[in-house]
């Protein structure tokens, strides 16, 4: 090839390179990146597995109520009246079957709270069985104060904000495998939020994601509290307590007109002197006794399977 030619071949290669140089292209703008915000998902039940806390709280014994005999006196003659009423109870239901129990009384002061905890106690520290005591009675919630337990939030706050994680609520008191849902924040409409959707959703969840524990409600009084009516109708079963000489039988019929429809586990007899009680007597409340029980420091006798010892002098804690 001539120098020519090559001369030649040299200036279209520059020729044919330069084409190739990417012009400098405008100014560009970083682009729009578009973040989407996840909507919070609002904490329906059967949407989201609740856990028991890890963390327990520190039980201290010497702040709780002298009438959980449960915990105080778990050897007396007291405690093994409520072991008698857990057994009875455990003779009628399975864990996962009948396992939702509400109870109630006709008005305040029948010991329906103390019998409540008692009998969650002496079933949480079963070597089979885990309780979810649930305090339903928002009006006048006492379980945390029984237990001296500092009371926060709880069942309200869930009730009324569906932003609330429900395993935050939960607390592990120490005391056997009881595990409590505090009343929570009192409220200006305690009805409302206990007759609500989300409170039956509650109790059906519940019992469907803790199939293997007990949750035992305590609610309010019949006939003082317009919803316990309507929670004993979303429950497994309900747990009549009466004490004896303080209403009228006219009262207790009363309350119990209004829980007839529901599944009644048995009426808890209070404060009874089973030997100044005439059978004819107890027969004539006009329902069925489903067992005899022992509460603080006073023996109850009032049931078809017989029990019941001499009356003592103290009296009940009125709850």
């Amino acid at each position: 090839m001539s120098r020519i030619e090559k001369a030649l071949e040299e200036a279209l290669k520059l020729r044919e390179e330069k084409r190739e140089v990417p012009r400098p292209s405008p100014k560009q703008h970083p682009p729009t990146v578009v973040t989407t915000v996840r909507e919070r998902e609002p904490l329906v039940v059967g949407t989201r597995k609740h856990e028991f806390p890890d963390v327990q709280t520190v039980f201290d014994p010497s702040t709780a109520s002298p009438f959980l005999v449960s915990i105080h006196q778990p050897r007396s003659v007291y405690a093994e009246h409520y072991r008698k009423i857990r057994s009875s109870l455990l003779s009628k239901t399975r864990q996962g079957q009948g396992s939702t129990i509400l109870l109630t009384s006709s008005i305040m002061g029948e010991g329906k709270t103390i019998t409540s905890l008692n009998l969650a106690v002496a079933m949480a520290k079963g070597v089979d069985h885990t309780v979810l005591l649930v305090d339903a009675d928002l009006r006048r919630p006492a379980v945390s104060r029984y237990l001296g337990i500092e009371s926060g939030r709880g069942l309200s706050d869930y009730l009324a904000d569906e932003s609330v994680d429900l395993s935050n609520l939960l607390v592990k008191t120490g005391i056997g495998k009881l595990v409590l849902l505090p009343a929570g924040t009192p409220m200006e409409n305690p009805s409302e939020l206990l007759t609500s959707i989300r409170m039956k959703e509650l109790i059906a969840e519940l019992k469907r994601r803790y199939h293997d524990r007990y949750i035992v409600f305590d609610a309010g009084p019949l006939l003082l509290s317009a919803e316990c009516a309507t929670l004993a109708s979303w429950v497994d079963g309900v747990i009549f307590v009466v004490q004896e000489g303080r209403i009228h039988q006219k009262t207790v019929q009363q309350g119990f007109e209004l829980i007839k429809d529901c599944n009644l586990y048995g009426v808890v007899m209070n404060n009874v002197n089973r030997f100044a009680m005439p059978a004819a007597k107890l027969a004539s409340y006009g329902y069925e006794y489903g067992y005899g029980y022992g509460s603080s420091y006073h023996s109850l006798g009032a049931g078809a399977d017989g029990g019941g010892d001499e009356e003592h002098s103290r009296d009940v804690e009125p709850e």
